[in-house]
């Protein structure tokens, strides 16, 4: 009996993945445990557009801006969690967390975080470590205090109103990160996929024209005016659609220095940041475990390099050396019968290898 069991749960397990995967009309399909094709490979994107998106999150991480200060992130909506390929290189942030709200999801796809050989033969110079929590975007778990960048890569479509007007308060008022940037579908490029009805995901509550997402956007910087935002597109589409914008769009919320943050209180009105709560300030505390519930906690191997700086150029310099000193190379000196290396040349290539194909060998 158990084992029959077993393989029921087996085939069930494997079947619902299966279903996962099915082409299916947006426009029939409802309900949970199916997923469309992605919509937007109607059209040919180079590279696909869920890429470009990554990348760009790459290159705002990036930006000499803040990239001294960003050492951690939450990626909200992780599904997933393909964005981690794009930052988990990024030596100077030393804590990600990816939540989402399906836990199923998240535990399927650990394999995409977890260290593989290549992390413990070339270690880290910084700890790293990755939290997969199981929760909301609306919550305001203590995990998510001193967080330096929100990320949000196409989830305000798949929530619900009292969630998506909760997402200020806890990103603007709670998490008060340094930067914050969130995409979602342009609905004015929907015309141009071929044979679309309905919405790209069943699962999409709305889909936005540029003009609703940047009133959206612009609406959070009026109530926390801490904070500015801007706009841009990403996919751009065939020849002569420019006035239909990009497939996806982007907001770049940046918090503002020099200026103090909105401070929520009981007597201001959930979301929004009025002039009280503005100029008071309260202390919430909050259960550890109140809100998000932790998947998996995974620490990446690294090493810290304790020698001085002159002991890392002496070191350096010995490997050179030993590396130039070979009988027969070209800096050796048959009449004296030793090798002769000009200073300059160690200076200059201090940080590259100068030995040709023949030293080598």
């Amino acid at each position: 009996m158990i084992i029959v069991f077993h393989y029921l749960y087996v085939f069930t397990r494997h079947y619902i993945k299966f279903l996962r995967k099915m082409p299916i009309d947006v426009s029939t399909t409802e309900g949970p445990g199916f997923e469309t094709r992605d919509i937007e490979e109607n059209l040919v994107f180079d590279p696909p557009v869920y890429k470009q998106r990554y990348g760009e999150i790459q290159l705002i991480l990036l930006n000499n801006k803040w990239i001294e200060d960003i050492r951690k992130i939450v990626d909200f909506g992780c599904a997933e969690l393909k964005l981690f390929q794009f930052i988990n290189r990024l030596f100077r942030i030393n804590d990600i967390l990816a939540v989402d709200v399906d836990e199923y999801l998240l535990r399927d796809n650990l394999f995409r975080v977890r260290p593989v050989t290549t992390d413990y033969i070339c270690k880290r110079t910084e700890p790293l470590n990755v939290h997969i929590l199981q929760g909301s975007i609306s919550d305001p778990d203590p995990r998510l205090t001193d967080v330096d960048a929100v990320i949000g890569i196409e989830i305000i479509e798949h929530l619900y109103p009292d969630t998506l007007e909760a997402l200020p308060y806890n990103v603007f008022g709670f998490i008060k990160p340094k930067l914050a940037v969130f995409t979602t579908p342009n609905a004015d490029f929907n015309v141009l996929f071929p044979n679309f009805k309905g919405m790209r995901h069943w699962d999409h509550k709305f889909e936005w024209t540029r003009e609703q997402f940047e009133m959206w956007g612009n609406n959070i910087v009026t109530r926390f005016p801490n904070y500015s935002v801007s706009f841009k597109g990403i996919g751009e589409g065939p020849a002569g659609t420019d006035h239909l914008g990009c497939c996806s769009q982007m907001a770049i919320f940046i918090k503002n220095e020099n200026e103090e943050d909105c401070v929520m209180n009981s007597t201001s009105s959930f979301g929004i940041c009025t002039y009280h709560s503005y100029t008071s300030n309260i202390s919430i505390e909050y259960d550890e475990d109140s809100y998000y519930r932790l998947i998996e906690l995974i620490e990446y191997p690294f090493h810290i390099d304790e020698r001085t700086a002159k002991e890392k150029i002496s070191d350096e310099l010995k490997y050179k050396i030993g590396l130039a000193s070979r009988r027969g190379g070209r800096f050796y000196n048959e009449d004296h019968n030793r090798n002769e290396i000009p200073v300059v040349e160690l200076i200059y290539n201090l940080y590259t290898h100068f030995t040709s194909i023949p030293e080598a060998w």
